[in-house]
């Protein structure tokens, strides 16, 4: 009987908690309503602030916030050329320009669309494609964060080669605005492997000091 006291408590606990965020998320939306009103905003802060609801929007619907799809990316040769090798693109909004993502030169273009059709999309706009470690189109793989406002950022290897990259960056875990994936902790895509965490809100990588003889184990971990 104490025990089903102690459930009901919880949970009475846990309805309140949850009607008083949903009031705050109510009042925040209100506040919106009156700023969008009554305030005097540029263009671009406008455009921000949408790009900012949409992806509230999509943690509530319990989906990844992203870029508008995977066909906003393309491959473009990186000396544009038509030749090898090749690299990640993105298309320009109401535009015929495509602007190159730095760090992901992947050789082939093969190698340069699997990534594209793996990428992992974690919130705010961002994005984790296979790229190379050295910008070269040559193994070691590694994992290329990118942002909306065309920043990226690289991480440390997870392949010998992109399938192997590709690879593991699939079986990437997302928690709303996160992904938790397996690296090599000295970036040479040898032993030991360690977990890596991408927070697209704040912007920043960061590693785990536990360790792992293989990327399966490290993966098992996750």
């Amino acid at each position: 009987m104490k025990l089903i006291l102690m459930i009901a408590a919880v949970m009475s606990l846990s309805l309140a908690a949850q009607a008083q965020n949903k009031r705050e998320t109510y009042r925040l939306l209100n506040d919106i309503e009156q700023e969008l009103d009554f305030g005097r905003h540029n263009p671009e802060a406008i455009r921000q602030a949408n790009q900012q609801l949409r992806d509230v929007l999509s943690i509530l619907r319990g989906q990844d916030p992203g870029p508008g799809g995977r066909g906003d990316f393309t491959c473009i040769a990186r000396d544009d050329d038509g030749r090898n090798p090749w690299m990640i693109g993105v298309r320009e909004p109401r535009s015929v320009q495509v602007k190159k993502v730095a760090g992901t030169v992947l050789g082939d273009i093969s190698n340069c669309q699997k990534s594209i059709d793996s990428a992992v999309f974690v919130g705010r706009g961002s994005a984790l494609f296979c790229g190379t470690r050295d910008n070269d189109g040559r193994a070691p793989f590694a994992v290329i964060a990118y942002t909306p406002n065309g920043s990226t950022q690289k991480l440390k290897a997870i392949g010998g080669s992109a399938d192997e990259c590709i690879n593991t960056l699939r079986q990437a875990k997302k928690v709303r605005g996160a992904a938790y994936f397996c690296v090599s902790r000295d970036n040479d895509n040898r032993s030991p492997y360690v977990q890596a965490v991408y927070d697209a809100f704040a912007g920043k990588v960061e590693y785990g000091n536990q360790t792992f003889s293989s990327v399966r184990d490290c993966q098992n971990s996750l």
